[in-house]
């Protein structure tokens, strides 16, 4: 199971991984955050594994795949050991040039969990996969839409760890 985390960058990288990750941002004109408690907001949506590896797979058309989005406008990848680490304003731009390719039309809407959870469309007939990994992507884009937002809000980071 993965899991989409809002939560400081001491939770999974050490003291000298956090050096060498403020020198590379400031290669780039971009100052990392000191990474305290405060930036922990306890949020943590588990992931079906398949579903998010489609969903990157997507992403990665409008923007490189990365384990971690921190704050900072920055247009590469950063490598950092065995994490990759983007910036959470070009996260939340793939997403929106994702968002009409999914049919949202609403980013503040949702897929309702009746959707999610039964095989049967409107009509009663059965929805092929195609439809129920569709409806799985867009529930995705909504949660990583909205926990980058809140993110960027507070200054914090995403963490995606995948299992």
């Amino acid at each position: 199971m993965a899991s989409i985390t809002i939560a400081p960058l001491t939770d999974i990288l050490d003291e000298s991984a956090l050096d060498q990750l403020a020198k590379k941002l400031a290669e780039r004109e971009v100052a990392l955050r000191p990474q305290t408690d405060d930036l922990d907001h306890g949020v943590e949506n588990d992931l079906d594994d398949d579903v998010l590896t489609e969903f990157m797979n997507d992403l990665e058309d409008e923007y490189e795949q990365a384990d971690i989005y921190i704050p900072g406008i920055f247009s590469d990848i950063i490598t950092l050991g065995d994490f990759r680490v983007g910036s959470l304003e070009s996260l939340i731009e793939a997403l929106e040039a994702l968002q009409d390719g999914l049919g949202i039309d609403d980013p503040d809407g949702s897929v309702d969990d009746e959707d999610l959870s039964y095989d049967e469309d409107a009509d009663g007939d059965y929805m092929d996969r195609m439809e129920i990994s569709r409806l799985g992507l867009k529930a995705l884009w909504y949660d990583l839409y909205r926990l980058s937002n809140a993110a960027l809000e507070i200054e914090s980071n995403i963490i995606l760890r995948r299992e």
